[in-house]
């Protein structure tokens, strides 16, 4: 239940819900979650096909699936997936299905070949492992993920001018609200760097370790929290680009993890002090995040809003 009001009222979560392709990225986040602890127990065509599905399907929308990918091939070393290779085989077989229209378009479109006008094109695969840079603020968005220190779009973006005309109250509501806001998101994300050290010392010793027989609930899990660590950090150094927040929002669901499994281990019943309390947070924030902020206005209804992206997009 926890995990379920930290997940679904974070502003990490709702102000990217809109019209662009990192948005749709959250389902196979979950998907492919869902189907490795299925597969933890037993193999299964069923469980095993819709695991290659959602890094398939991932790919067909953002080139972060590849960490979804590093992920399945972490959890199969580990040896604590049972896959059934019939599925593995009939999901492949449909995702190439799936992009036989892409690769139409590939053949007879020079622009995509080509790429032409893409500013990072003079990169190439591995700079983000040379230049270093891009792989630590790759790990310091993971530890972000699990805080409240969210995008500064959310924070800085609003005015309230919704909530007064005065311009001096304006100000004072504003920087109010950065200094809350910013605050309690360091003191989280404080709280989300001991939790992964939590995590680290959980797994010491055992990075390379394959299992034989089941595990516990609680070891696999971490496990399977080191696997996307490790895809966020291989998947920074192959990037040609800087990331960006948006660029790993499907590992988002992932990031929370640690902190919840350090907050339960430490806090164990108190837990349930805090449940009220961050819901409010989280109201309240994304309150004023729909109504003010760079992404959301009170000045114009959602569907108005959607109608002018929409055609500053295609027009």
């Amino acid at each position: 239940m926890f995990f379920l009001v930290i997940y679904w009222l974070n502003p990490w979560f709702l102000f990217e819900n809109i019209i662009y392709n990192p948005s749709y990225l959250f389902f196979f986040s979950a998907l492919h979650l869902w189907t490795a602890f299925k597969l933890k127990e037993e193999s299964s065509f069923t469980y095993s096909f819709l695991h290659v599905l959602s890094i398939g399907m991932a790919m067909q929308l953002h080139y972060s699936w590849i960490i979804l990918a590093i992920m399945s091939t972490v959890l199969l070393y580990k040896n604590i997936v049972k896959v059934n290779w019939y599925g593995v085989f009939i999901a492949f077989v449909v995702i190439v299905i799936s992009l036989i229209p892409y690769i139409q378009e590939f053949m007879q479109n020079e622009a995509i070949r080509s790429n032409e006008g893409n500013k990072d094109g003079e990169r190439y695969i591995g700079w983000g492992g040379v230049h270093v840079y891009p792989v630590l603020k790759s790990f310091l968005y993971w530890l972000r993920y699990g805080s409240f220190i969210f995008t500064n779009k959310l924070i800085t973006a609003t005015n309230f001018d919704w909530l007064t005309d005065s311009y001096f109250l304006q100000q004072i509501f504003k920087y109010t609200y950065q200094v809350i806001l910013f605050a309690f998101g360091a003191i989280t994300l404080w709280v989300s760097f001991k939790a992964n050290q939590f995590l680290y010392f959980r797994l010491k010793g055992s990075f390379l370790t394959r299992f034989t027989g089941s595990i516990e609930k609680e070891k696999w899990l971490s496990i399977y929290i080191f696997s996307a660590i490790l895809g966020v950090l291989i998947s920074a150094i192959l990037s040609p680009i800087i990331f960006n927040y948006w660029h790993l929002l499907i590992i988002f669901p992932y990031a929370l993890l640690p902190f919840l499994i350090y907050l339960q281990a430490y806090k164990g019943k108190k837990i349930n002090m805090y449940f009220f309390p961050i819901i409010i947070y989280l109201l309240f924030v994304n309150l004023v995040a729909s109504i003010d902020s760079k992404k959301f206005s009170h000045e114009v209804d959602y569907s108005t809003q959607v109608n002018q992206y929409l055609q500053k997009r295609f027009n």
